[in-house]
C-alpha cells in the first residue's frame, strides 16, 4: 500500500515540476515582443512566484515520498 503512495506522490511532483517548466518557457517566450519593462517586470514577478511555489511543491512531495520508503 506505501507503494501506491509513493507513486501519487512522484507523480505529483512531477507534475509540479511540469507546471513550473511551463511557466519557464512562458516567462522567455514573450521577450523580443513590444512589452513595456512595467509589463515585463510583472510578468516576470507572476512567474518567478508560480515556479518557486511549483519546486517548493515538488520538493515536498519527493521528501514525503522518500520518508515513507525509509519508514
Amino acid at each position: 500500500m506505501e507503494n501506491v503512495f509513493i507513486v501519487i506522490l512522484l507523480i505529483g511532483a512531477g507534475a509540479a515540476i511540469g507546471f513550473s517548466l511551463l511557466a519557464t518557457v512562458k516567462l522567455f517566450a514573450a521577450f523580443g515582443s513590444d512589452e513595456t519593462n512595467d509589463e515585463r517586470i510583472a510578468r516576470l514577478k507572476k512567474y518567478k512566484k508560480r515556479m518557486i511555489i511549483s519546486y517548493a511543491a515538488a520538493a515536498v512531495m519527493i521528501t514525503a515520498a522518500a520518508l515513507i520508503k525509509l519508514h
